[in-house]
């Protein structure tokens, strides 16, 4: 999917935790946290870079990682898919059972690396880090562009308000009771933090939570 997609979801999406509350498409939803999670992914692979420099490993920029990781990809993002998402596209005949079972697979290894990584920042084992954060990148963006060509679009393209809307509304309602009233701004500030911290840029938009 198009880049500027993206970045289009990712603006309402920031709206949104601003306090804008203006309606998005579960699909524009997902779409924005894929965009978010892609700007983790790219300071993730920078700082990777350097460790293959030899630059000694730094704790709190990986536990950052794992808390973004953690609390948001797997407590959030993940549980929008796998209890709202695929149900709904497998009721409404958008999504085969095998094509579900793959993706779920997928979440599943991608939930075993963090923990590997996780794992690995807390030894300081700087040389397995890099190992799975190598893994990790190759595997994280190809299950989120395979997402983006096959689920979110043209997956919920056809569908109208009277689906779209409660799924929607579940969205809201999983979001308000894993994140409650701190909401969405704190992974943002995490997502922002750690691209300063690997020397890259982070989106456009995206400032330092008041």
């Amino acid at each position: 999917m198009h880049e500027a997609a993206r970045s289009r979801a990712f603006a309402a999406w920031l709206e949104n935790a601003r306090g804008a509350a203006k309606p998005q498409r579960p699909e524009q939803e997902l779409l924005a946290e894929h965009y978010l999670m892609q700007a983790v992914l790219a300071a993730m692979e920078e700082e990777a870079r350097q460790l293959l420099g030899h630059r000694p490993l730094r704790p709190e920029f990986w536990k950052g990682v794992a808390e973004f990781i953690g609390n948001f990809s797997h407590r959030v993002h993940r549980l929008k898919e796998e209890q709202i998402l695929f149900p709904a596209l497998e009721a409404w005949g958008l999504l085969e059972p095998e094509a579900c079972q793959r993706l779920q697979a997928d979440h599943e290894e991608l939930k075993q690396l963090t923990w590997l990584l996780c794992d690995a920042v807390h030894h300081g084992d700087w040389a397995q880090a890099f190992r799975v954060v190598a893994v990790y990148l190759g595997r994280m963006r190809a299950h989120l562009e395979g997402e983006e060509a096959g689920l979110l679009s043209p997956g919920l393209a056809g569908v109208g308000a009277e689906g779209i809307d409660p799924l929607a509304a579940r969205f809201a309602r999983l979001e308000a009771e894993t994140l409650g009233e701190r909401g969405r701004l704190p992974y943002v500030e995490i997502m922002r933090s750690l691209c300063l911290e690997a020397g890259i840029a982070p989106p456009a938009g995206t400032v330092a939570r008041a």
